[in-house]
């Protein structure tokens, strides 16, 4: 027969994973839907790398310059890391927000990553759910064959003989 968490042999294991699974989900999706949200307005502008720090594992961090809609030109230092190193001069997306220029950020791969985890979230929250009722179910089913196969415990126990002290007595002779 194959493992099931019935076999576990500690009762909290089940709940704690559930728990876990659902609130992973639910942080999950509550980034992607936040990250969406605050760049829905936001617009995309071509960027230009002006500087690259390597750090000690030869991940490369670009700093970029910009230029938004009025013709500001804008540098910061991008949050993201990359192998291989990004070349000064090379051209980048930027995106911003056109009310806070200071938000402007590189335009990666990992841009997308908000939304892929909000993706997964309520596939999380669906496994955390799905399994905390499938327990319960099963919990509450070994619960209705237990009553209806254990006898009421105010009742004698049925074909137990009973030995009387007289009877005892006469074994020992």
């Amino acid at each position: 027969m194959g493992w099931r968490w019935g076999n576990v042999k500690r009762p909290y294991l089940l709940p704690v994973v559930v728990i876990v699974m659902s609130t992973v989900g639910w942080v999950f999706l509550g980034i992607g839907v936040a990250d969406k949200v605050r760049y829905a307005d936001a617009q995309t502008a071509p960027g230009r790398v002006v500087a690259v720090s390597v750090d000690s594992k030869g991940l490369g961090r670009p700093q970029i310059e910009w230029r938004d809609k009025d013709g500001t030109s804008w540098q910061f230092w991008s949050t993201v890391s990359t192998k291989p190193v990004p070349q000064v001069g090379d051209q980048v997306t930027v995106e911003y927000l056109p009310d806070g220029p200071s938000t402007a950020r590189q335009v990666t791969t990992f841009t997308w990553l908000p939304i892929v985890l909000g993706a997964t979230g309520p596939i999380f929250a669906g496994v955390g759910v799905g399994l905390l009722r499938s327990t319960l179910r099963r919990d509450r089913q070994a619960a209705e064959d237990a009553s209806r196969t254990t006898p009421p415990v105010w009742l004698p126990p049925q074909d137990t003989p009973t030995q009387t002290p007289q009877d005892s007595s006469r074994e020992q002779r």
